[in-house]
């Protein structure tokens, strides 16, 4: 917006130096042109159908960049102000999608987070759950990265009268996004062998 704002300014300079000018001629006529120039620029502008862009937009996209940027969580309305603009859930949702991976490229994790959570809040069909949790399992894998890569070995000890039929693992991160690292079943398990459980046993 501020370059915007800036190539405005340099572009009204000549003409204003033109019209300061006394030795001008048809100062009327380059008075109407810029007028009706830079007044549909505007209309067009600050219109909510207009065709190349709109103040408001560049104000929300500024004021997302901003809080990417400085690694904040984002402002209720701002983010639902900025979905309201696609025509279509699904639209308004990739929006959210590109908002989050722009922060996962700065490694801004508490932006990322915040996305998350209004992309799980506004989008709770069952359509967009799988694509949420790929999200999810991503900011997992870069922001615990050492965690996300472990492997876990499992030694059981059978219990006294005890015949088991089947184990069931699930390894998550403490305080982390809520996705397993791994989740896994085991049918008739032999516990004399390590239980090996890792991220190539998660869902996502």
């Amino acid at each position: 917006m501020l370059i915007i704002i800036a190539v405005s300014i340099i572009l009204l300079l000549p003409i204003l130096s033109y019209l300061l000018n006394p030795l001008s001629k048809q100062k009327s006529l380059i008075f109407l042109f810029t007028f009706l120039f830079f007044g549909s620029f505007l209309v067009n502008f600050v219109s909510n159908n207009s065709l190349l862009g709109s103040w408001v937009d560049a104000n929300q996209s500024d004021s997302i960049l901003h809080a990417i940027s400085s690694d904040e969580e984002f402002n209720d309305d701002l983010i639902k102000n900025f979905f309201a603009n696609e025509s279509s859930a699904e639209k308004s949702f990739l929006l959210g999608v590109d908002i989050f991976y722009k922060s996962l490229e700065l490694k801004s994790f508490n932006s990322a987070e915040s996305i998350l959570r209004k992309l799980n809040t506004q989008f709770s069909s069952e359509n967009f759950q799988v694509p949420i949790f790929n999200l999810l399992a991503d900011l997992r894998d870069l922001k615990y990265p050492d965690l996300a890569n472990s492997k876990v070995l499992l030694s059981i000890e059978n219990p006294p009268n005890c015949n088991l039929q089947s184990l069931q693992f699930f390894v998550s991160i403490l305080g982390g996004p809520q996705i397993n690292i791994a989740a896994r079943e085991i049918i008739s398990p032999n516990i004399e062998e390590l239980i090996s459980l890792d991220k190539s046993n998660s869902l996502v």
